[in-house]
C-alpha cells in the first residue's frame, strides 16, 4: 500500500486543526460530545424497550412453529423465555396477535399470563378477578382494531360460574360478545370473525368458540359455521341464510348510508333458503386389455365384405345351394381368393366388453325460497331524498332521485321509486279501484310490484303456476331450471318419476279463458325433461313412481 499519500493527508488535517481557532474547537468538541451521548442513549432505548409476553404456556412444538412463522413474516424483536413464553416488543404485540391469530395460532397456552401478572393486591378476590377481565376485553378488543378495515371493535365477557348446591350443582358456560365497527367501504370477512374467534377462545379458560357472538356495526352475524358437509342439510341451511342475510343487509345499508347517513338507517333482512338433495351419475370408460390399440371404445362392429371375379355380376344365395353352387364353404373358412370363385361375402358383427365405472355422487343444492326485507329511517334524516305522492309519479323530477339513478347506473344497479303513503294506501284497495288509482297516478304499477319485480331479475328467480279445483299457487325457481327438477319444488316424487309436463303460458290461459278452450286451439304443449321453464307458466305434471 502507498502510504505517502496518507501521511500527506494526515499532515494537512493536523494543520487544520493547528490553525483552528479556540471557540471553533470548543464547538466541534460540544458537537461531537452530543453525538457520542445520543448514540449511547440510542443504544440503551434499543436494549431496553418493553417487552410483553406474546403467548404463556406454549408447548414445545408450538413455540418453534410461532418462532419461525415470527422469523419468516419478518419480525425480528422477539425472546423465548422458559421454554413456554414468546415475549415481543410492546409496540409490535397487537400487531403479531393478529397476523398469529389469522395463521391458526396458538392452538395451546393462552394469551393473557396468569392471573396476578396483571392485577396487584387488592382487598377482594372479586375486585382482582373483575380487573383481569377488564384487562382482557380491553386487551383483545385493542388487537382486533389492528385488522385491517375495522375502525372499533368492542368485547364482553361472561366468564360463567359454577355454583354447588345441596340438591344440584349450577353451571354456566363462558361466552362472549364481540361488536366491530368497520371503516366506510370495508366488510368483516369470514376469516377475520374466525380469527376473532380464536383469539377470544385462546384467552379466557374453558370458552367455547359455538360460545362466540360476533356482530358488525350494521347488525350482521358472524357465526362461524363453515363447515357444513354434504351430510348436513340443516348446518348449510343455516350458514347460506346467514351469508346472504348479511350480503343483502350491507349492500343495502351502503346504498342508503349514502343518502341519509349510517347513524339514521337500520336494516332488517330475513332469508329462507331450502336445502334439495340432487343426484349426479357419471360414466368413465376405459379401453379393455387386448383391444385394438389406438381404436378407441368400440362396443359394437359390424362388417360386409364380398370376394368377386372381375366383369361378372355375383350371384347370391346359401352356401352350397344350387343358386351358389361354386362356393362349397364360408368365405371366412377360406385361405384367401384363388380367381375362381363367382362371389365371396362376409358380414360380422361383434359386441365388445367395454370397462366402465358409473358413479353416483349426493350433492346439496342451495337455493334462495323468500327474502324479506324491512328498513327503517330516521324521520330527521335527509328529507330531500324521500319521494311523495308527485315524486312518485315523476321520479326524474326530484335532483336527489337522479343523483341516485347515475349512481345506480355506474354500478349496472336499479333504483325502484317507492311511496310509502301511496303504498299503504294502494294496499287497501282491490282489482278495479286499484287501476283506477294507479292510472290517476300515471303509472303502470305500484312501487312494491316494480320492487317485487327488480328483486326476481337481480336474484335470478322467476315463477310457475299450478292450478287446480282448489286453488292456484305460484311456485318460485331459478332462472334456467328444468321440467324436472321444477317438479321436484313441489315434491321430490314428482322429480324422482317425472314422465312429461303440460304447459301452458299464463298469456294464452288469460286469452283463451279456461283449460279446455286452449286445449281446443292446441296451445297446451307436452314437454319433456330438457325444457326450461318460462316465467308465467302454468303446468301440469305427469309423474309414476
Amino acid at each position: 500500500m502507498d502510504t505517502t499519500k496518507l501521511k500527506g493527508l494526515w499532515e494537512k488535517v493536523k494543520d487544520f486543526f493547528k490553525n483552528m481557532s479556540t471557540k471553533v474547537r470548543i464547538i466541534l468538541g460540544v458537537a461531537l460530545a452530543v453525538l457520542v451521548v445520543a448514540i449511547a442513549a440510542f443504544a440503551l432505548w434499543a436494549g431496553n424497550r418493553p417487552y410483553e409476553a406474546l403467548y404463556h404456556d406454549l408447548n414445545a412444538t408450538e413455540a418453534s412453529e410461532v418462532l419461525s412463522y415470527l422469523q419468516e413474516n419478518g419480525f425480528t424483536d422477539y425472546r423465548l423465555v422458559n421454554g413456554d413464553t414468546i415475549e415481543v416488543r410492546a409496540d409490535q404485540r397487537n400487531i403479531m396477535l393478529t397476523r398469529l391469530a389469522q395463521a391458526g395460532y396458538p392452538r395451546s397456552g393462552n394469551l393473557f399470563g396468569t392471573y396476578f401478572e396483571h392485577v396487584g393486591t387488592m382487598s377482594t378476590s372479586s375486585e382482582r378477578a373483575q380487573t383481569y377481565l377488564i384487562t382482557v376485553m380491553e386487551g383483545l378488543a385493542t388487537t382486533i382494531r389492528t385488522f385491517p378495515g375495522v375502525q372499533d371493535a368492542t368485547v364482553w365477557i361472561n366468564q360463567g360460574e359454577e355454583r354447588t348446591y345441596v340438591l344440584e350443582d349450577s353451571k354456566t358456560k363462558a361466552s362472549a360478545s364481540v361488536k366491530v365497527t368497520m371503516r366506510d367501504g370495508y366488510t368483516l370477512t369470514s376469516d377475520q370473525a374466525d380469527a376473532i374467534r380464536l383469539l377470544i377462545a385462546n384467552a379466557v379458560g374453558g370458552m367455547e368458540m359455538e360460545n362466540i357472538s360476533i356482530t358488525d356495526g350494521i347488525g350482521n352475524n358472524f357465526s362461524g359455521d363453515t363447515s357444513a358437509s354434504i351430510s348436513d342439510a340443516a348446518s348449510l341451511k343455516a350458514q347460506q341464510e346467514e351469508y346472504q342475510s348479511n350480503k343483502i343487509r350491507t349492500e343495502v345499508m351502503q346504498a342508503l348510508s349514502l343518502i341519509y347517513g349510517p347513524e339514521n338507517v337500520r336494516v332488517a333482512v330475513n332469508v329462507q333458503v331450502e336445502v334439495n338433495r340432487r343426484y349426479k351419475d357419471s360414466t368413465r370408460y376405459e379401453q379393455p386389455e387386448g383391444s385394438y390399440e389406438n381404436g378407441g371404445l368400440i362396443g359394437r362392429e359390424t362388417g360386409l365384405w364380398y370376394i368377386t371375379r372381375d366383369g361378372l355380376t355375383p350371384v347370391g344365395g346359401v352356401v352350397g345351394t344350387e343358386s351358389n353352387s361354386d362356393l362349397s364353404t364360408y368365405v371366412e373358412d377360406l385361405e384367401g381368393a384363388v380367381g375362381d370363385e363367382d362371389t365371396a361375402g362376409q358380414s360380422t358383427e361383434k359386441e365388445n366388453k367395454i370397462d366402465e365405472i358409473r358413479e353416483q355422487v349426493e350433492v346439496l343444492a342451495p337455493t334462495i325460497a323468500d327474502v324479506s326485507i324491512a328498513v327503517t329511517i330516521n324521520e330527521n334524516a335527509n328529507s330531500a331524498a324521500n319521494l311523495d305522492e308527485e315524486g312518485f309519479a315523476n321520479p326524474e323530477g326530484t335532483p336527489y332521485y337522479r343523483q341516485v339513478a347515475e349512481r345506480a347506473g355506474a354500478e349496472g344497479a336499479q333504483v325502484i321509486p317507492v311511496c310509502a303513503k301511496l303504498e299503504a294506501e294502494i294496499a287497501q284497495l282491490d282489482g278495479e279501484e286499484k287501476q283506477m288509482f294507479l292510472d290517476d297516478l300515471g303509472v303502470a304499477e305500484s312501487g312494491l310490484d316494480r320492487l317485487v319485480k327488480a328483486s326476481y331479475t337481480l336474484l335470478g328467480l322467476i315463477s310457475y303456476l299450478t292450478s287446480g279445483e282448489d286453488e292456484c299457487r305460484a311456485w318460485t325457481i331459478t332462472r334456467g331450471t328444468k321440467a324436472p327438477q321444477a317438479a321436484g319444488k313441489i315434491h321430490s316424487d314428482f322429480e324422482r318419476g317425472f314422465i312429461r309436463a303440460e304447459v301452458i303460458s299464463y298469456d294464452d290461459l288469460m286469452a283463451c279463458g279456461t283449460m279446455a278452450a286452449a286445449r281446443e286451439k292446441g296451445l297446451i304443449r307436452s314437454e319433456g325433461k330438457e325444457y326450461v321453464v318460462q316465467d308465467g307458466d302454468i303446468i301440469l305434471f305427469r309423474f309414476n313412481v
